[in-house]
């Protein structure tokens, strides 16, 4: 799938980014119709940022969250060991 005109979708996600990353935490959910590009979107917003991403497909609650906190702690584990390593207390 070729990637058109979403100058202004990625503007939005990267000031969304920046607004998480200097003052708060955010979470992006992204909704739409089906084959409209929005998982190239994300992916193409996220190509140089460190992201946690997590693409909820069709399963229960109780697994979706499984699923999520699995992929959340190894990447939080990942950016936690990053950021405090070259730190002195």
């Amino acid at each position: 799938m070729k990637f058109y005109n979403r100058e202004i979708e990625l503007k939005l996600l990267d000031k969304t980014r920046k607004i998480a990353f200097n003052n708060h935490s955010q979470m992006t959910v992204l909704t739409g119709r089906r084959r409209i590009g929005k998982t190239k979107l994300i992916l193409k917003s996220c190509e140089e940022t460190p992201t946690v991403y997590f693409f909820v497909g069709r399963s229960n609650e109780a697994q979706l969250c499984s699923q999520f906190a699995q992929i959340a702690s190894k990447e939080t584990a990942y950016f936690c060991k990053r950021r405090y390593t070259n730190r002195s207390f």
